[in-house]
């Protein structure tokens, strides 16, 4: 007498997972993991080797490395592939300014050099000068000219650069007049 038995043997198939954020984050931004390749369970997502939530997907803005391991029926898989993600800080701005030379004059100048964030290439718009894309611009008359800033990933810095220029000139005159024709007792002051 024998006796058949049929097994169904199931394993857990590594998830892999994917992020909507893959060059890193702005400041104060946050990803979304998303997890895939496996069926029915519970996902367990790891950053730095420490579970840090359940579920299909995980949101968070921590900079770490970050698994997922699938559950299913009391099976684990193994760790998925491993996404890290940094927060890069703040884009900061260097800002130069050439002050118009005189009172109506059109020679003012203004730069501005990006450095931080994600890095480099930065493209920078001035909002209200034609949306010129130069780091410098030449040939202004004074006033306040904005700029936005892009780094290498899409975030942003805005900010606004004066041009100054001297006080419009003043001033007065008063005479006094010749007391007879030909002599030579007149003034002018100024």
């Amino acid at each position: 007498m024998s006796n058949e038995f049929n097994l169904q043997v199931k394993t857990s198939i590594d998830p892999t997972i994917s992020t909507n954020k893959p060059n890193g984050l702005c400041v104060g931004e946050q990803f979304t993991l998303s997890a895939t390749g496996f069926e029915g369970g519970i996902v367990h997502w790891f950053a730095n080797n420490s579970e840090v939530a359940q579920g299909q997907t995980h949101t968070s803005s921590m900079t770490a490395t970050f698994n997922a391991q699938c559950e299913n029926l009391g099976c684990k898989s193994g760790l998925s592939n491993g996404i890290t993600h940094t927060q890069y800080g703040e884009i900061t701005v260097a800002t130069l300014t050439g002050r118009v030379t005189c009172f109506g004059d059109k020679d003012g100048a203004v730069e501005v050099n990006p450095s931080g964030g994600a890095g480099a290439p930065f493209s920078v718009v001035w909002t209200n000068f034609n949306n010129n894309t130069f780091n410098r611009i030449v040939d202004l008359p004074a006033g306040l000219y904005n700029y936005t800033i892009t780094d290498r990933i899409g975030c942003k810095v805005q900010g606004a650069v004066p041009v100054d220029r001297p006080s419009e000139p003043t001033g007065s005159a008063s005479a006094t007049d010749v007391v007879c024709f030909g002599q030579k007792n007149g003034k002018i002051n100024v």
